[in-house]
């Protein structure tokens, strides 16, 4: 296994095969949550750079996990639980590392529906879905 798949937990569940080995997993876009400011930056007629920032935390992020396989049965208790924490109006904790350290995540967030789905997946065969996506934003850190 590769040192840059991360080691990840969606709420509660920990995304590891029936053996309990860590799924390939990875984070998409989330070198955003590295940094608390955002900014925006435009050229004036002048030619002078004028950039605004504003300081965001750990909100707003836009980020997802991808997974290369998971058992049917994992993906259900993943979606179950997403599908709680909507129903209810919370958040869910979604948390990661990689060897490097490149990718540490540790924030709360709500799903970011795609086409009404709480996620997306590639080919579906015997017990497994390959090419898994999940999609979150983040509503500040996790705790």
């Amino acid at each position: 296994m590769s040192s840059r798949w991360a080691h990840i937990t969606i709420g509660s569940i920990a995304l590891q095969d029936l053996s309990g080995r860590w799924c390939r997993a990875e984070f998409l876009d989330a070198e955003a949550l590295k940094g608390t400011v955002v900014a925006s930056s435009v050229v004036a007629l002048d030619a002078t750079v004028h950039t605004q920032w504003t300081e965001r935390g750990a909100a707003g992020v836009r980020f997802g996990v991808q997974v290369a396989q998971l058992h049917v049965s994992l993906l259900d208790a993943i979606v179950a639980a997403l599908e709680s924490a909507v129903k209810n109006g919370e958040s869910i904790p979604v948390t990661g590392s990689d060897a490097e350290g490149i990718d540490d995540v540790a924030v709360r967030a709500t799903v970011e529906y795609q086409n009404g789905k709480p996620y997306t997946r590639g080919q579906f065969s015997g017990h497994y879905v390959r090419d898994i996506t999940f999609r979150f934003i983040s509503i500040g850190a996790a705790g």
